[in-house]
């Protein structure tokens, strides 16, 4: 079965090294942006699989960057409570702005 660690494993086998595999992870990265923007503007149900695409490429870096399965579940706890504070103060400030 395939995991973040084996394809990490594979692209450094690719690509050579962590920096090459991570400049192409980016690449990859901004154009899997493109294509789902595009996608759902074509009402296209296969920006789901790309999206995952999106996630699997993050997931890569955090791994590379040396992220275990425990980091990554508090990091993903704390940026979730990031992202939902920041959309309540924002909704707080544009009804105080109404």
């Amino acid at each position: 079965m395939a995991s973040i660690a084996k394809i990490n494993a594979l692209a450094r086998q690719l690509h050579g090294n962590d920096g090459a595999a991570t400049a192409f992870t980016l690449s990859s990265l901004r154009a899997h942006v493109d294509e789902v923007e595009g996608l759902l503007k074509d009402g296209d149900p296969h920006w789901k699989a790309e999206a995952m695409d999106i996630m699997i490429h993050a997931l890569t870096l955090l791994e590379r960057g040396g992220v275990n399965q425990r980091q990554l579940d508090g990091l993903m706890a704390r940026r979730l409570a990031r992202f939902e504070a920041k959309i309540l103060a924002a909704n707080s400030n544009h009804k105080d702005g109404e």
